[in-house]
């Protein structure tokens, strides 16, 4: 049978960062205290712990030392779902965030490339949406010198066409429109 662990995060006065980290639900207070001791830089006698929620709130003062964690009421139930709630909510705002950028892009438009440590690209946006190998909103680039990875295709799913290693799928964030010098002077 399976060790019930808790997910815990410890917040110390004396330290900036708090300290996340699994134990075994039957784990006694004084146990965790004692695992504690160099994490929060103070002897078991001088801790005072306190069970909180996910967003601070005060729920009890732990002070049976022989009781465990489970019998103070440390569960994960809670700690889980608002993971699961937060983690799904912080997924679908930067899905629509991704969408938002990806729509002020068309097919066919000249484009830059801007990925970090790495030199501008050129070409023409060839996909822009949704797709199998990855989450999120990804633009298809057919690059105009062979600087891809691919011929539009990935894992066997064709999303466009170009020639062999002109192509490559970027995060809206890293693209910029495109603006001839000839459309320039035009300005």
């Amino acid at each position: 049978m399976a060790t019930k662990l808790v997910s815990l995060t410890v917040t110390s006065d004396s330290r900036q960062y708090p300290y996340e980290k699994r134990y075994p639900a039957s784990m006694t207070l004084h146990e965790l205290k004692e695992k504690l001791v160099l994490v929060v830089g103070s002897s078991t006698e001088c801790m005072r712990t306190e069970l909180r929620d996910e967003e601070g709130k005060f729920i009890s003062s732990l002070t049976d030392d022989e009781a465990t964690l489970e019998k103070l009421g440390v569960t994960d139930d809670s700690v889980r779902a608002w993971k699961r709630r937060e983690g799904l909510k912080i997924k679908c705002d930067a899905l629509i965030s991704a969408e938002s950028e990806a729509k002020q892009f068309n097919i066919g438009d000249r484009c830059t490339v801007h990925i970090s440590n790495q030199k501008e690209k050129k070409g023409i946006i060839s996909y822009i949406g949704l797709t199998k190998f990855k989450d999120g909103y990804w633009i298809g680039v057919t690059y105009d010198e062979p600087f891809g990875k691919h011929d539009g295709s990935v894992d066997g799913e064709r999303y466009f066409t170009c020639e062999n290693n002109h192509g490559a799928f970027v995060r809206p964030r890293d693209v910029k429109k495109y603006v001839e010098e000839e459309e320039m002077e035009e300005i």
